[in-house]
């Protein structure tokens, strides 16, 4: 039993990392910080990727199409990236593409938002639900304190998933840096990047 377990997580990690090699993408993509007329969507990428886009439409009206262009670095060991989508109609859903070196990139989930209401002296506040977390814990056996370690379930990420609600509150502790982690940026950069990068998110 033990052996078949390691081997399970041994193909899963192979698999993810087939998949990045293959697409380039690292983590994401995620719609963030959606505003009236704006939103910006964020990915990680490999050092491999040469460029990156976002193509964007408002729902069920793919003539209307636009691409956004990342103007910034690329090439790093790690490779955060926003593009900003600007001059969006208010009220509105749109679905987007990630797009790695010209090719759209498949996602496992859908990909859209909605652009907020222009409710401010007009009408009432509207009616809204939202999510509340924090402390993400993702376990590194290797690195991780001796004993039990802190983590091993990340189920909530999957409940917050299916859960409809406007917007998230994450309260802090988004990652947690171990001891050979927080003396350097690399470090710094690496926890971020691996935690951003579980399939549970």
């Amino acid at each position: 039993m033990k052996h078949a377990t390691i081997i399970f997580i041994f193909c899963l990690f192979l698999l993810k990392f087939c998949t990045a090699q293959i697409t380039g993408l690292k983590s994401g993509p995620w719609a963030g910080n959606i505003e009236l007329r704006n939103a910006t969507i964020w990915a990680e990428v490999t050092a491999a990727v040469k460029t990156v886009a976002v193509k964007y439409f408002p729902q069920r009206n793919p003539g209307l199409s636009k691409t956004v262009q990342y103007k910034g670095a690329l090439g790093n060991e790690f490779n955060p990236v926003k593009i900003d989508l600007n001059g969006l109609d208010i009220n509105t859903g749109y679905d987007y593409q990630l797009l790695i070196n010209d090719k759209p990139v498949p996602t496992s989930f859908a990909t859209s938002f909605q652009t907020k209401e222009l409710w401010q002296y007009r009408n009432p506040a509207p009616d809204f639900s939202f999510l509340a977390g924090s402390c993400s814990y993702f376990n590194e056996p290797e690195y991780d304190r001796p004993g039990k370690p802190y983590g091993a379930d990340s189920a909530i990420f999957e409940t917050m998933a299916k859960t409809p609600a406007a917007f998230h509150i994450w309260m802090g502790d988004n990652w947690y840096t171990r001891e050979v982690d927080y003396s350097t940026v690399w470090g710094l950069n690496y926890r971020a990047s691996r935690d951003r990068g579980q399939k549970v998110l």
